[in-house]
């Protein structure tokens, strides 16, 4: 599968590298989630290609993407603009489709906040948009990130690893082998580093929850598909979104956790083309 790669500006001079899929129809962008890469979508954008031209986003701090060094620049609403930039130029305006899941999601919700009427349609996929309340006190996500290896001998070992490992193992092998692919980097004598350092994952996690925009969802105007895991911890968040959102669907994918598109590529894959 052959993708292009190419680079935006985003906010403060951050490079984001963006992967264009090819493919033809409606524009799809698609915006992974915190810790991931842009490839991470390999097996849905495959299968979307087919009827959509389909975009990647390697969000700041990830993948081939610019990673700055001070946790201030990992500011959720900084996600938003970086989108932001990323939409002006593809020259598509409304008629995008972004779709994001987990932090992904909220780096959409926030770009429309910023500047509504930026999408006219869009799928938040188990999105982190919250009450405060829900991220009080100190983030166990951000905690394990700081615990996590970084450094493996070579794509096999990490790959072996990976795959006997929560959440990893619960993923299809192909997604687990695109993640291995591009979202490991060569360190020198045979060994792989990620390319989301863990201090970077533990501070997109202790600066998320996109609280902001929680509060005012209810004046967000752009239709929204949203879809969560029946056995997704991430859950309640998307059902107190669904109760606010004025232009809502919401669907519930059955035996899936909240890594839905690294489970059910196929049955994603089919969900999004039905409602694009």
């Amino acid at each position: 599968m052959e993708v292009r790669a190419s680079t935006v500006d985003g906010y403060g001079g951050v490079r984001l590298n963006l992967w264009d899929y090819g493919g033809d129809g409606i524009p799809i962008l698609l915006v992974h989630c915190t810790g991931g890469c842009g490839r991470l979508w390999d097996p849905v954008a495959k299968r979307l290609r087919r009827s959509h031209r389909v975009y990647a986003l390697d969000t700041r701090g990830h993948g081939d993407s610019d990673k700055p060094k001070e946790r201030a620049a990992y500011a959720w609403q900084l996600s938003g603009w970086d989108l932001l930039s990323v939409v002006e130029g593809l020259g598509y305006g409304s008629a995008l489709i972004p779709v994001g899941h987990s932090g992904g999601g909220a780096h959409i919700a926030y770009a429309e906040w910023l500047r509504p009427g930026t999408f006219s349609r869009s799928v938040l996929i188990d999105a982190i948009v919250g009450p405060r309340a829900f991220f009080s006190g100190e983030s166990v996500l951000a905690r394990t990130a700081r615990r996590r290896a970084k450094v493996f001998h070579g794509r096999d070992a990490a790959l072996a690893r990976f795959t006997t490992k929560t959440p990893m193992n619960a993923w299809t092998r192909e997604t687990v082998e695109a993640y291995v692919m591009h979202g490991l980097e060569e360190c020198g004598e045979n060994r792989v580093a990620l390319k989301c350092p863990p201090a970077v994952e533990a501070w997109m996690y202790e600066m998320g929850g996109a609280c902001e925009v929680f509060e005012q969802v209810h004046e967000l105007k752009m239709q929204v598909l949203l879809i969560t895991g029946a056995h997704s911890d991430v859950k309640p968040l998307v059902l107190e979104q669904y109760q606010r959102l004025p232009r809502a669907l919401m669907y519930e994918m059955a035996a899936t956790g909240h890594f839905i598109p690294q489970e059910r590529p196929d049955e994603l894959s089919e969900l999004l083309c039905s409602w694009v």
